[in-house]
């Protein structure tokens, strides 16, 4: 509660109202000759004062609340900030309570000292930005250097197109290595694969790819635990006879190029596809009338998983 004896005899700007200094009176006697009369008078407009003021200070957040700034305190503000805040709360208690001072300079000085003096009322002004919502960090999978084993399995096929029905079941494994530089990962990889006698056209016939090892550079980049990546190399692939036409004994030299994802399941497992395109080189065959060379080619699309050290 605000000592309000302290306000008054400290700053002497409040206007007492009229009544109070020349109270009516109806008795046989002016005031001047009864003094306790006077006296009482004041009391009793100091009490009305008292409760007012006491009012004004218990209903001070709805008055808070309809100034044009938002208070972060007054302890700590200049001299002229706390006036200007006074200003604006002095005239709602003038507009709300009918309380009024001629001077608001000390009204200023007797909110902070009340401020400073009630601890409660200054905590619930100061205002505190809330502590932001703690996040807990993704789970990170590691990153993608290190060795690594695997299986795949798929389709391959002369034709691209996925409507085509000579694709053949084809599958094998691959062991590798990959690398991050400056925000890329390099690798190669050694495949070897079972085609599952993926036909391919030759003049006069057609030859079965039996198996093939290829041996790839890697070049990717990475997304998290997700890598995508561009990959080209060399390939041996061994072909067999097919109908009337007589294939080259051996393997074969060629190259490939091909695109894959892959996606990270933890530290360890990651799984992927991948899209490879072989051309075979020079491939001699005998159709039982002439003999001619030509180029084969095959595509292959692959699903694997990965096992990383």
């Amino acid at each position: 509660m605000v000592d309000i004896w302290w306000v008054v005899r400290s700053f002497g700007g409040w206007r007492v109202p009229q009544s109070a200094l020349v109270p009516t009176w109806t008795g046989e006697a002016p005031p001047s000759k009864h003094p306790l009369v006077f006296v009482t008078c004041v009391a009793q407009e100091l009490a009305v004062a008292t409760d007012k003021i006491n009012k004004a200070f218990k209903d001070f957040r709805h008055i808070e609340r309809s100034l044009p700034v938002v208070p972060r305190g007054l302890l700590g503000r200049s001299l002229p900030e706390v006036c200007n805040l006074s200003n604006c709360l002095h005239e709602k208690m003038r507009a709300l309570y009918g309380v009024t001072f001629m001077n608001t300079t000390p009204f200023a000085l007797a909110i902070a000292a009340a401020f400073a003096a009630t601890p409660v009322m200054a905590a619930d002004l100061t205002y505190s930005d809330p502590a932001p919502a703690y996040e807990a960090p993704a789970a990170s999978t590691g990153g993608w250097t290190g060795a690594y084993v695997g299986l795949h399995a798929g389709t391959g096929s002369e034709s691209m197109s996925p409507f085509s029905g000579d694709k053949e079941f084809m599958g094998g494994v691959q062991a590798g290595y990959n690398a991050e530089m400056g925000g890329a990962v390099v690798g190669g990889e050694l495949e070897l694969s079972h085609m599952g006698d993926t036909e391919v056209d030759v003049p006069g016939g057609q030859l079965k790819e039996r198996h093939r090892i290829a041996a790839k550079a890697k070049v990717g980049a990475p997304l998290g635990d997700t890598l995508v990546y561009g990959t080209a190399g060399g390939a041996m692939t061994s072909l067999r006879d097919s109908g009337n036409a007589q294939g080259p004994d051996g393997w074969k030299p060629g190259w490939l190029v091909g695109a894959g994802v892959e996606q990270k399941f933890n530290e360890q497992i990651s799984g992927r596809v991948e899209y490879n395109y072989t051309r075979t080189g020079d491939v001699r065959s005998f159709n039982g009338v002439s003999t001619s060379e030509t180029n084969v080619s095959d595509h292959t699309i692959k699903a694997g998983v990965n096992y990383r050290f």
